[in-house]
């Protein structure tokens, strides 16, 4: 008897990650290479979608490639954990130090992150308490999500016959795996019916988002934005809204059915893999021209040079994996240390092998590209000169502000009896009246207190 193989559709395009070449993985704390990052068939996330994930990007600009707004990216993949009661194994600032190790481990220019959390395999049974929290980090160069088409052209949608799941149902604001079935059903059906993406309304008819992105849509000079009901809250999104406002754009965030953007001017989608891709027709009807809106268009070139660090404006948005920069506020050098370096700064800067920065730290550079390894492997005295080399000297205006509040405690404390005072253990030397520290005055001598009801101040 003889068998068939079952044949695709259509032969759709993979999109701008066709075979996928991760190179080196951060992997459970260690940077491995794709070969080796493995988990067990038996894992419980492959079998229920006990996973949660965030899609991030890296854009090359002229200091290096950067993240585009890490940790709005990484506080959405904690709340999402938390959603789905994973605790992360690691804090957020290690996750982000994992993905800023991890593009530079590749050497990327550009290229998209994917950190992901995940219940490990210790049972397979529905309740996935019992199973280990693992997380890792991987990233690859992708293009275009859609292809280039689609974003001269316009994307082509059709509404899909799968809903997005109420909230009732599903976690819509938790970026979980098994979250994305919906979007997989409705992605899968639009491509074998020789459209780009699909369109899915919510229960009550609205229109939600695409399988993986926000909507825009322009309607009498008015940008339009779909509200969060059901979708997830998108980093993209608020991005855009920003440099749209910032462009005399009014925006408004609205309920809309699907035959309002029918008549729309102008209709696009936001997305960190999307980034801002125009749509030039929904369910066989083109929009506006049927072709990719000016304003779609002006807003992709404006968010383009935000990502890429040309717009100085958003360069709030980026983090530098290669970011060892001179502080502005160089640590001051202690009495009787040498050269302005501890001991322990020493030991520090041999324990990373002079990486990133070198002998500088000592000269007041900050250090904020070390891996989470090697974090881990100094001791604690080094690690503890890191965290201080790591936050820099406060200025000068917050400096002030931290002696004021301790002259405040200070005096404060000499109102009270002495049973709710602190007093010090031994004699504090006497500081010096000087015009660099003003607020510095030599304590002055506790007094007897008369009665502790009668006369509530002190006295002679």
């Amino acid at each position: 008897m003889a068998t068939t193989t079952e044949k695709p559709i259509v032969k759709a395009s993979a999109g701008g990650d066709a075979g996928i070449n991760a190179g080196m993985i951060w992997f459970n704390g260690k940077i491995v290479p794709q070969e080796q990052a493995q988990v067990s068939v038996l894992t419980h996330a492959l079998h229920y979608g006990t996973s949660v994930f965030e899609g991030i990007r890296a854009y090359p600009t002229k200091r290096g490639p950067a993240v585009f707004r890490l940790q709005e990216h990484t506080q959405r993949l904690f709340d999402s954990a938390l959603i789905m009661r994973m605790p992360v194994p690691y804090s957020q600032d290690e996750i982000n130090q994992a993905i800023l190790e991890t593009v530079r481990a590749n050497g990327w220019g550009g290229c998209y992150i994917r950190p992901l959390i995940w219940r490990g395999g210790q049972t397979l049974g529905v309740n996935p308490m019992p199973c280990p929290v693992q997380a890792m980090v991987a990233t690859w160069e992708w293009g275009a999500y859609l292809g280039e088409d689609a974003i001269n052209k316009g994307a082509r949608l059709v509404t899909s016959a799968w809903v997005r799941l109420p909230a009732n149902a599903m976690p819509g604001k938790a970026k979980a795996g098994g979250n994305y079935v919906n979007s997989v059903l409705a992605r899968m059906d639009a491509v074998s019916a020789g459209f780009d993406e699909a369109l899915l309304l919510d229960a009550n008819g609205f229109v939600a988002e695409g399988t993986g992105e926000n909507i825009f849509f322009l309607k009498n000079g008015v940008l339009h934005v779909i509200e969060h009901s059901v979708n997830l809250e998108g980093i993209t999104r608020d991005s855009v809204i920003q440099i749209a406002k910032e462009m005399g754009l009014t925006v408004k965030e609205v309920m809309a059915t699907r035959d309002q953007l029918y008549s729309a001017e102008e209709i696009f989608m936001t997305g960190t893999a999307a980034e801002v891709t125009p749509v030039s027709e929904i369910d066989y009807r083109p929009i506006g021209s049927g072709e990719a809106g000016p304003v779609a268009l002006e807003l992709r070139q404006r968010y383009l040079k935000a990502v890429t660090g040309e717009d100085p404006h958003y360069e709030r948005w980026l983090t530098y994996v290669n970011r060892c920069q001179p502080s502005p506020h160089p640590s001051p050098r202690r009495r009787g240390s040498r050269g302005g370096a501890s001991a322990a700064q020493a030991n520090l800067d041999r324990s990373v092998g002079g990486g990133v920065g070198g002998g500088r730290r000592a000269a007041g550079w900050r250090v904020c590209a070390l891996s989470v390894a090697q974090l881990r492997a100094v001791s604690g005295a080094d690690r503890a000169a890191l965290q201080r080399v790591r936050r820099g000297r406060p200025d000068r205006e917050q400096e002030r502000h931290l002696q004021a509040a301790a002259h405040r405690r200070r005096h404060l404390g000499r109102q009270l009896p002495h049973r709710h005072r602190r007093l010090p253990l031994r004699p504090r030397p006497q500081p010096h009246h000087s015009r660099r520290h003003p607020l510095r005055r030599a304590p002055a001598r506790p007094r007897r207190l008369a009665h502790p009801v009668l006369a509530p101040h002190w006295s002679s």
